[in-house]
């Protein structure tokens, strides 16, 4: 119960946060931020969407457990410049890979990145075979490695 009290007082001081940021310039690049399904952990999705926020791109964020169909549909309806991924738990990321495929297999120009507990925790080999970039650990390496590379070119990123 603790635990699940803390995460409510966490994600209501994020989404009092979220209002006091600026809106994003129209022209700027579009990201999807989610959870593959099955995830329900989204606080460090919720905390990397605030970030890309903060740096002045525009942010969609889905949240936790989205399936993989949706996740598809969402980037096909709109232009998104990128789809940030976050998996907590390696048992998640047999779904993470499956999500991943169907955008790949679905074509389009959106970059795929994933990131969270299960990446940076991942065994060896556990998460080699995403097809997308792998963030780094802290969030907010993350969200300066998103922005920069929607800004600046596409080295190091992966689209579908």
């Amino acid at each position: 119960a603790g635990e699940h009290l803390l995460a409510e007082v966490i994600r209501a001081w994020f989404v009092a946060l979220s209002r006091t940021l600026p809106a994003a310039l129209s022209a700027a690049p579009r990201v999807l931020v989610a959870c593959p399904e099955d995830e329900r952990h989204d606080l460090g999705a919720l905390a990397l969407a605030l970030l890309l926020r903060r740096a002045g791109l525009r942010v969609a964020y889905l949240g936790a457990d989205v399936p993989a169909s949706a996740l598809v549909d969402a980037t096909r309806s709109a232009s998104f410049a990128a789809l940030c991924l976050s998996v907590t738990s390696v048992a998640y990321l047999p779904v993470a890979r499956l999500a991943l495929g169907a955008l790949l297999a679905a074509g389009g120009g959106t970059r795929l990145y994933v990131g969270g507990r299960a990446i940076t925790g991942a065994r060896d080999g556990e998460a080699d075979a995403l097809p997308a970039v792998r963030l780094p650990a802290s969030v907010s390496a993350a969200a300066r490695q998103v922005a920069a590379q929607l800004r600046g070119g596409s080295e190091g990123a992966r689209s579908f």
